[in-house]
């Protein structure tokens, strides 16, 4: 069994679902048949994060393992490639992690839509 080649993947962390588990976005290109233009596909894995070291927008390496860990987790957390920028709010010392250039999440009922790509916050 040493000589099987283990899989990996560079995906994106989209949730932290349960203790010492993430679940991770693979995106992969592929062609279309009829148009030939290519098409995104994504595909989402439970990963296996031992040190709990990895947060929600991180771009991380993971590999499979040799035995499964859980019923759905075939994955460990190999490497976190690129980290997602951090925030720390000063008055209550919480951290926050958004991508570079996205807005504040807000949930439905906080904001108005003014333009396709115009959002404003209620006040």
């Amino acid at each position: 069994m040493s000589g099987l080649a283990r899989q990996s993947f560079l995906g994106e962390v989209i949730k932290l679902s349960s203790r010492k588990t993430v679940k991770v976005r693979v995106a992969r290109e592929q062609i279309h048949p009829i148009v030939q233009k290519p098409i995104v596909k994504h595909k989402n894995y439970l990963v296996h994060d031992p040190k709990e070291k990895s947060v929600v927008g991180d771009i991380v390496q993971i590999d499979s393992l040799p035995s499964k860990i859980g019923k759905q987790k075939n994955f460990v957390l190999a490497d976190i490639t690129i980290p997602a920028a951090r925030y720390i709010e000063e008055e209550t010392g919480q951290m926050f992690t958004q991508k570079q250039g996205e807005a504040p999440v807000m949930k439905p009922g906080q904001y108005r839509v003014v333009g396709p790509d115009q959002i404003h916050p209620l006040d």
